[in-house]
């Protein structure tokens, strides 16, 4: 298996047996503190479903915005950003200046720029959506207040008194 951390995809890449990627604490030997265990433990998290993606013959899951729901690339250049080792819009925003030479596409760094704009417009996007939601879950408490409100004055209401006998 080779894996690379999210936020340099192009420069670091680590090849390795998945067996040796597995926790086995009675692998550990002299690891008294569980450090190395803890570890590899949160390693094994973030390979795992994909790793069980492609043993199902799956796509590999994306953590992101997967290059194709933007409109700001052509089929032609998410392909040659996914050879770079680039798989969604939130790495193409995240490139260092280091990495951008090595994407052989035409003003990377205008790309770049778009897909930092597309985040910040779908974030907003839905930040109006769950606003909305709010809005509404707000004034369905505050109807079931104003009824809540009604039925404790009409249970504490004090009663009539009948006629009395003289």
């Amino acid at each position: 298996m080779t894996y690379s951390p999210s936020h340099s995809p192009l420069n670091t890449r680590t090849t390795e047996r998945v067996r040796h990627l597995l926790p086995d604490p009675s692998l550990m030997g002299e690891d008294q503190d569980g450090e190395k265990l803890r570890f590899m433990t949160a390693r094994w998290n973030q390979i795992e479903p994909a790793y069980e993606a492609f043993k199902a013959g799956r796509e590999i899951p994306l953590n992101g915005t997967a290059l194709a729901a933007w409109s700001g690339v052509t089929p032609e250049q998410a392909e040659v950003l996914r050879t770079a080792g680039i798989r969604t819009v939130e790495e193409v925003r995240d490139l260092p200046d280091g990495q951008l030479d090595r994407v052989r596409l035409p003003n990377v760094r205008d790309l770049r720029k778009q897909a930092g704009l597309f985040l910040a417009n779908s974030d907003a996007a839905k930040a109006a959506e769950r606003e909305a939601a709010k809005d509404a879950q707000i004034a369905e408490l505050v109807e079931r207040q104003a009824a809540m409100e009604a039925m404790i004055e009409e249970l504490t209401k004090p009663k009539g008194k009948g006629k009395e006998a003289a």
